[in-house]
């Protein structure tokens, strides 16, 4: 999966606005209201309000996520470029539906809407062009956790720098997917890494006080990171 992408078919769209500027050469940019995504959203919506395998409370909560997500949605417009993003929006919430149908679990279906509510809000980003932030916060946490892995040896010995490798893969891994163990992930590493740094600033032990302090700070700033890009995580 590439980078901070969600991979579908490329559709072109109908009821297209055309916008031309002039930089050098004409060059035309596609633009169309998301439709079919909040018109999908609605029809999720009625699928929850008929449904017995959706308890009322659980159908409450969801459907005011939803309603509030299709009203943003009313008002994204999406490019030429973000259509793949688009199209995934659409045939995933066509499979959602699919499944009120198909005798599934409530504890699935609901599972599912939950996953689909967590995707809308992730592709948000795509479509403002604010996914920049990803591949920052992608870069800090691995200078993070290299100073990490070059602090813990001597704090807390060297099997548990060793184990400490599995979750940092990880959560790499899952940042780079957009994925939500990517954030449960990172979230258990930076408050390590903050915790590790501070005791090697207490230890006063020359170089390594001073790379405690460092991580220390940096893991403080990506705690603001994790909540700032937490709903662009699916």
């Amino acid at each position: 999966m590439p980078c901070f992408f969600y991979p579908a078919l490329y559709t072109k769209a109908s009821m297209c606005c055309i916008i031309k500027y002039q930089d050098n050469q004409e060059q035309e940019i596609v633009i169309m209201k998301a439709t079919k995504v909040f018109t999908m959203i609605d029809d999720i919506v009625k699928k929850i309000q008929k449904s017995d395998d959706v308890t009322q409370e659980d159908g409450e909560k969801m459907i005011g996520q939803l309603t509030e997500l299709a009203d943003i949605y009313r008002e994204v417009e999406v490019h030429e470029d973000q259509m793949a993003v688009y199209d995934a929006l659409r045939q995933k919430g066509e499979w959602l539906k699919s499944q009120f149908s198909s005798k599934k679990s409530s504890d699935r279906i609901k599972k599912e809407i939950n996953r689909y509510i967590r995707l809308l809000r992730a592709s948000l980003a795509d479509f403002r062009g604010e996914t920049g932030v990803l591949l920052r916060f992608h870069r800090m946490f691995v200078i993070l956790s290299l100073a990490l892995l070059m602090l813990s040896p001597g704090m807390y010995g060297p099997v548990m720098s060793v184990l400490l490798v599995i979750p940092v893969f990880g959560a790499l891994r899952g940042i780079r997917d957009r994925r939500m163990n990517g954030i449960y992930l990172s979230g258990l590493i930076v408050p390590l890494a903050l915790v590790t740094g501070i005791n090697w600033l207490r230890a006063g032990a020359g170089l390594f006080s001073i790379l405690g302090a460092a991580t220390s700070v940096f893991a403080l700033v990506m705690i603001y990171m994790i909540y700032k890009v937490k709903d662009m995580f699916v």
